[in-house]
């Protein structure tokens, strides 16, 4: 495909599919899961409706980490020279990858995402366990990574209140300095427009991580 005579209008993005590596093993494609990988092979001119620009969140050759549904794998994506690609709104772009290995130090959200840690609060009386939290609806969050356009006041290591009915699960393995070794994190990803408030300074509550 001779990408340099594509051009795409507004904030859209061309990306090819790219497959996901978990340490040296190579995840096949057809398991279930609700992301992929891509790499971008062309970039949109990033004009607004009123003519006015504004400058891309990813460039050509990123590392692009989306969420998919049927309908996107429907109605976006393609086949062509025996390689799958996907046109998106930069906007379902969740982060941009240091490599294809998905782990959170290699996590970096894009616009307006915000990455957020569940926890549950310890308490003079004992600690609630994260199910019986989950279970009760007593699991709260702090932002771990803020996108560059989220442009609200959050620093990480806020205790931030969500509108829970907006948040996206992530799972990701994470380095756990204490042991030494790598943790399955579960993780949330939100839009800052649901991010509904902090409280106190960052890292200033005490909580226990889910």
């Amino acid at each position: 495909m001779q990408w340099d005579k594509v051009k795409l209008f507004g904030f859209r993005v061309t990306v090819e599919k790219v497959e996901e590596r978990v340490g040296r093993i190579v995840v096949p494609e057809n398991r279930q899961v609700l992301y992929q990988i891509g790499r971008v092979v062309c970039v949109g001119d990033c004009t607004q409706p009123d003519g006015t620009k504004e400058e891309s969140l990813v460039a050509l050759g990123d590392l692009v980490y989306f969420q998919t549904n049927a309908m996107m794998a429907a109605y976006q994506q393609y086949e062509r020279d025996g390689k799958s690609y996907l046109n998106l709104h930069q906007g379902d772009l969740i982060a941009r990858l240091s490599c294809n290995i998905i782990r959170f130090e290699n996590f970096e959200p894009l616009g307006r995402w915000i990455i957020a840690e569940p926890f549950v609060r310890q308490t003079a009386s004992g600690i609630l366990l994260p199910d019986t939290a989950k279970q009760t609806g007593h699991l709260f969050f702090k932002a771990v990574k803020i996108g560059s356009r989220a442009k609200i006041d959050v620093q990480p290591g806020h205790e931030v209140i969500l509108n829970t009915g907006r948040i996206n699960p992530l799972f990701m393995n994470r380095l756990d300095i204490a042991q030494g070794e790598d943790k399955l994190t579960e993780l949330v990803y939100v839009d800052r427009d649901f991010v509904l408030g902090t409280v106190g300074e960052p890292g200033e509550n005490s909580v226990v991580t889910a």
